[in-house]
């Protein structure tokens, strides 16, 4: 009789298997999700109860690519696996540590204009479709 796959009682190597197999799955058959979303995520945790994916604040795109694909991914790991395993997307909570650069620049009487720019929504969901470097800011 067949063993179900990843089937085992540690549950660390079978959560580090399940995850490498839905990471390879979704490359090969969503490349684009996978390379939009799946790889701009901060963390992936895999347990035997969950699979969360978690984004910076910032990574509205991504994440909303994600929730969008949900269904799909917990199709997917439910083939894998041989259970049902909620997706569930998550948002990290780093924003105080980016806030105290611009904080810290207005107290001197500075603009750090790269660092606004970076916070921007719109210059990061830019960032996020088309690959690129910020060198630069000038104010116009």
């Amino acid at each position: 009789m067949p063993v179900p796959p990843f089937t085992s009682t540690a549950s660390a190597p079978a959560s580090n298997t399940l995850k490498d197999a839905l990471l390879t799955e979704v490359r090969s058959v969503k490349n684009t999700l996978y390379s939009l979303a799946i790889a701009q995520a901060q963390r992936i945790d895999v347990t035997d109860e969950r699979i969360t994916f978690t984004f910076a604040s910032n990574q509205n795109v991504a994440r909303m690519q994600l929730e969008q694909n949900r269904e799909w991914l917990e199709t997917v790991a439910h083939r894998l696996a041989g259970r049902r395993i909620p997706v569930t997307v998550a948002q990290s909570q780093t924003e105080a540590a980016g806030g105290a650069k611009p904080a810290a620049a207005a107290a001197q009487g500075t603009r750090d204009l790269k660092a606004e720019a970076l916070s921007s929504s719109g210059v990061q969901a830019m960032l996020e479709v088309f690959p690129a470097e910020i060198r630069d800011v000038e104010e116009m």
